[in-house]
């Protein structure tokens, strides 16, 4: 009979250690897909931006009102204070207009299928991030200084992208030639 009880209190501690392990095998995996997709979400979106900028074209715009417009630049509204205003070509070497926006925690992208503005387009809208909790960008000029808005005709030589998301600490920041 004792050697039953004995038997039974290893085979309990023996079930306890192996529970535990695996619980912490599962929570670990759980941590590591979370992570993996966080870094994943970052650097499409810091792709993305880097691909975008890589194809500008040299063609100014109309606005709405049908005003020439650069074809860089960045903007600023009541509901998107940070934000960069672009045409670039498409995979047919056709020029399209998009305006990266931080909005409401999230970085978006919106593409319009024309560089000219007109009514009734509606472009495409894009998450690329959620959860920002900072988004600034910044401008350097021919010298070499970092500016917080960029309205010239001219491109900049560089541009700085920092974001930081609330869920990890730290601000991510790259930077962006151009061409």
């Amino acid at each position: 009979m004792l050697e039953v009880l004995v038997a039974l209190a290893i085979f309990a501690i023996m079930s306890l250690i192996t529970y535990r392990g695996v619980t912490m095998v599962i929570d670990t995996r759980i941590a590591v897909v979370s992570e993996t997709a966080y870094w994943r979400e970052l650097t499409l979106a810091f792709e993305r931006i880097e691909s975008d900028l890589s194809q500008l074209a040299p063609r100014p715009w109309r606005d709405g009102a049908g005003q020439m417009q650069s074809p860089l630049r960045s903007v600023s509204s009541a509901a998107a204070p940070t934000g960069l205003e672009f045409v670039r070509f498409d995979a047919n070497r056709a020029p399209l207009h998009g305006i990266y926006e931080c909005r409401d925690q999230q970085l978006l992208l919106k593409l319009y299928p024309q560089p000219d503005l007109r009514e009734g387009i509606e472009p495409v809208t894009h998450q690329l991030l959620k959860n920002l909790s900072q988004c600034e960008l910044a401008f350097m000029d021919e010298k070499n200084q970092w500016l917080p808005t960029w309205t010239q005709s001219s491109r900049p030589r560089a541009i700085r992208i920092r974001l930081a998301m609330q869920q990890h600490n730290g601000m991510y920041e790259r930077i962006f030639l151009i061409p």
